[in-house]
């Protein structure tokens, strides 16, 4: 995953598996190195 549009997908599918989780769990996708990469934070899902 070295392309910005990869971060993309590994969040669509970390978003599609939340999905799944009871209503009350909260997710949030962070990918970094030295410094931030990505970040998304889906919330309730």
């Amino acid at each position: 995953m070295q392309k910005d549009g990869q971060w993309i997908e590994a969040a669509d599918s970390a978003c599609m598996i939340a999905a799944t989780l009871p209503e009350e769990y909260e997710v949030a996708l962070l990918v970094y190195n030295t410094e931030i990469i990505y970040q998304e934070d889906f919330g309730n899902v």
